[in-house]
């Protein structure tokens, strides 16, 4: 005669490993398991099928290759406004820079003659704002360039500046 029931043993069972933390640990695991699943399932189709390239379509892109033109490009005239020394906006470190300008109007000379100190002025306040880790990295020169670009638009008019050239580029 078996006092116990199938229920009941398994019943104690369960009590025991709940006590032990052991049932607890497995239900835990339970859901973030079936998310990796899930994840795994449904992620591996679409990297394969839709977000890797096609190595096809890849292999058939052309590359346009740029003639050199018989002539050099049109240069123009260039106004230096030479040794801009300034004081970065961080660090107790020296930046000096000067810029050549370049534009075709002779007309214009005299205007940007005329207009230096304040060109130099901008240009001071524009580089003494940046700190030292742009002035030293290469990858902002475009941006510096094109903000130059901005101030000399605004200054003499758009269109009478059309290259910026730096022609010192030293930091210390």
């Amino acid at each position: 005669m078996n006092e116990y029931e199938p229920e009941e043993v398994e019943r104690l069972t369960l009590e025991g490993l709940e006590k032990t933390g052991r049932a607890r640990l497995t239900a835990g695991l339970k859901w973030p398991l079936l998310t990796v699943l899930v994840v795994v399932l449904v992620g591996v189709p679409v990297w394969l099928f839709i977000l890797k390239p096609d190595r096809e379509m890849v292999a058939e892109v052309e590359i346009e290759v740029v003639k050199p033109s018989p002539e050099p490009p049109q240069f123009g005239e260039v106004y230096l406004i030479e040794d801009l020394i300034v004081n970065p906006a961080t660090g107790r470190r020296h930046f000096m820079v000067s810029i050549a300008l370049e534009y075709f109007d002779e007309d214009k000379l005299d205007e940007i003659k005329r207009r230096e100190p304040l060109l130099r002025d901008n240009l001071v306040t524009l580089f003494s704002s940046q700190p030292i880790d742009v002035l030293t990295n290469i990858r902002y020169r475009r941006a510096l360039r094109s903000r130059v670009k901005k101030i000399m638009d605004y200054q003499l008019g758009e269109g009478v500046v059309t290259r910026i050239f730096f022609h010192k580029w030293v930091s210390q």
